[in-house]
């Protein structure tokens, strides 16, 4: 794998594609750890003296212009933590970029404002390396999704990857294949689709504990009625067969109630005894010791989701007993995933774990054995 330190980029224009996804609330970037992590690449070649060109997206805006998911927004927060000029181009225009100060930083609007870019396109890609001397992917947010960028300017250009992505990738690969004994892998989270991830991490770790809405499918498939909770009904044949294993955890008692609000009506119950017309929102207490013991007599733990719905302070209470824990124990911990991430950031634990990742879904496609395709591509 090719690294900053194996390519020349001194005194180069590179384009950067960047973990630029940041939360936003009412306009306003809640999060900046996802910027602060990326400094390290930037810092690096400005250093020689580089024109840097960051290349990312944020959100979701599905090939068409949409203000309120400009980079606008991530330009002008990246003024206030870099001590460089920074300008912000809305088109994809070499002549405007050659026109700005190196070294120095341009953000490029946007790049899923362009279809190409979800659309793979290779010509939409040749453009793009029009623009620079040479590529860096640190982008591991989005690491295992295929893209126009990442997945042919390595071929175009001069290229390599970042700190960023490099660091990440070796510490949960390590964590993966090399773990502490015993290995607790945690899948949380509001996605039923993880499935996949579940059979995977039975093959490389010791305890399974599975929360959030995939519990509710293996609930399910264990016969108990969820009533409310989302669960897969396509996939509670697999789920039967997986929790055959006994490695695999699922809550025996939860926090249920009316409506997915503050203020709702609840109820702590075994899950068999969830009333008609509720759902399942959090763990309940035997449920959460039992996680508790397994974790604290854990060597290594990779979390990845809440185990309830985090986002509602009601029924945080599991979500933020398993931050504690965690921060508490002895192992060596790997937290994937900006909902855990953002559970510790919120109880100041941060400085208690191993390791925040910056990138769940790409940590929980390496679990699931999974290549990722922007490092893939540095090998061939």
């Amino acid at each position: 794998m090719r690294t900053l330190d194996d390519v020349d980029f001194s005194n180069k224009t590179v384009l950067v594609q960047s973990n630029l996804d940041v939360p936003l609330h009412e306009g306003t970037i809640t999060d900046d750890s996802r910027l602060q992590e990326s400094t390290q690449t930037i810092h690096e070649l400005i250093r020689k003296n580089c024109r840097v060109i960051l290349v990312g997206h944020l959100g979701r805006p599905k090939g068409k212009k949409n203000p309120d998911l400009s980079l606008r927004i991530v330009a002008q927060h990246l003024k206030k933590i870099l001590p460089y000029e920074i300008t912000f181009l809305e088109e994809l225009d070499g002549q405007a970029i050659r026109n700005t100060p190196q070294p120095g930083v341009v953000v490029l609007e946007n790049i899923r404002m362009w279809p190409e870019e979800e659309a793979v396109d290779e010509e939409f890609a040749k453009r793009i390396a029009t623009l620079a001397d040479a590529f860096v992917n640190d982008d591991y947010i989005d690491a295992h999704r295929n893209g126009a960028v990442n997945n042919h300017l390595p071929k175009l250009l001069p290229s390599a990857v970042g700190r960023t992505l490099y660091k990440e990738y070796q510490l949960v690969q390590q964590a993966i294949h090399s773990p502490k004994r015993p290995l607790t892998i945690i899948i949380g989270g509001a996605k039923k689709d993880k499935i996949a991830v579940v059979e995977s991490a039975l093959e490389i770790a010791d305890n399974v504990i599975v929360a959030g809405v995939l519990a509710n499918t293996f609930l399910a498939a264990l016969g108990t009625s969820v009533q409310n909770s989302t669960h897969d009904e396509t996939q509670l044949e697999q789920a039967r067969k997986l929790y055959a294993s006994k490695k695999i955890h699922v809550p025996k008692d939860c926090l249920a109630a009316e409506e997915k609000k503050a203020g709702a009506k609840t109820i702590t119950c075994y899950v068999q005894d969830i009333p008609e017309g509720y759902t399942i929102m959090d763990v309940g207490p035997q449920t959460l010791q039992e996680y508790k013991e397994l974790l604290l007599t854990s060597g290594t733990i990779i979390w990845g989701g809440p185990v309830g719905v985090f986002e509602i302070p009601a029924f945080a209470h599991g979500t933020e007993e398993v931050a504690h824990t965690i921060g508490k124990s002895h192992a060596y911990s790997i937290v994937a995933g900006g909902d855990s991430g953002a559970a510790l950031h919120s109880l100041g634990l941060e400085d208690c774990v191993g390791h925040i990742s910056i990138g769940g879904g790409a940590t929980l496609h390496l679990i699931s054995g999974k290549r990722l395709p922007a490092i893939e591509v540095f090998n061939q």
